[in-house]
């Protein structure tokens, strides 16, 4: 059999049990059941708001001021390896050399502004190249040239040879 009770709170000392509308049974809080009521609820809520304010404490301790952070700088991971497609790119253009049978920096065939291992275009790169202070006519100013228009230009400054790299 189900029973249907009512709790209602007459006073902040005083609960009555309805059942079916009548009442059943009243009970008194005393002082001791109201302390042990806000015992249950009150002390861990404070509890609670002690340990937060202690965890906020200790990580900001941890946490670096902003004064004494430090400026954020630009770290940047420089490769010395060549990339392959580079390697391949140099042979396709230069057979790999940087310098010719009389040890002259090698020229272009189609076009003498073209220079060295990777036959940058004089012309066409030799103002950037110098601003980046690379002397395209050495073979470590031509690699690191090649290097810069790789990572910026992609293969697009040697397209004209792509058939014979992409195909190696």
């Amino acid at each position: 059999m189900k029973r249907t009770v009512n709790v209602k709170r007459h006073s902040n000392k005083t609960i009555v049990v309805y059942h079916y509308g009548r009442k059943i049974d009243q009970f008194r809080l005393s002082v001791v059941d109201r302390w042990n009521f806000h015992k249950i609820v009150t002390i861990p809520l404070v509890l609670l708001i002690i340990a937060s304010a202690l965890l906020s404490i200790v990580l900001d301790h941890f946490q670096p001021k902003i004064s004494e952070a430090a400026e954020p700088k630009i770290v940047k991971i420089i490769d010395k390896s060549i990339p392959p497609i580079l390697e391949k790119i140099a042979l396709c253009e230069s057979s790999g050399r940087h310098l010719d049978k009389n040890n002259k920096v090698l020229r272009g065939k189609q076009n003498s502004d073209d220079l060295g291992k990777w036959q940058i275009n004089e012309k066409i790169w030799g103002k950037k190249s110098q601003e980046l202070g690379y002397n395209i006519k050495t073979a470590q100013g031509n690699e690191n040239m090649a290097k810069w228009l790789f990572e910026n230009y992609g293969s697009v400054p040697w397209r004209n040879s792509s058939p014979c790299w992409l195909k190696k």
